[in-house]
Parts: C-alpha cells; sequence; structure tokens
C-alpha cells in the first residue's frame, strides 16, 4: 500500500516538473521571438 503510494507520488512529482519544464520553455521560446 505504502509502495503504491509512493510510487504514485513520484509519478505525480515528475509529471509536475515536465509540465513546469515544458511552460518554461515554451514562455523562453516566445520571449526570444518577441525579442526579434
Amino acid at each position: 500500500m505504502f509502495e503504491g503510494f509512493y510510487g504514485l507520488g513520484y509519478w505525480f512529482i515528475g509529471a509536475a516538473l515536465t509540465i513546469l519544464m515544458s511552460i518554461f520553455f515554451l514562455i523562453a521560446f516566445l520571449e526570444r521571438n518577441d525579442h526579434k
């Protein structure tokens, strides 16, 4: 039970980090295009 809980926790953290990194790179990409 606890193993499944920790596995789900790690998956959630990984997904959150992936989404945050995607948003960060998207904003950086748009900012770079705006400065052209």
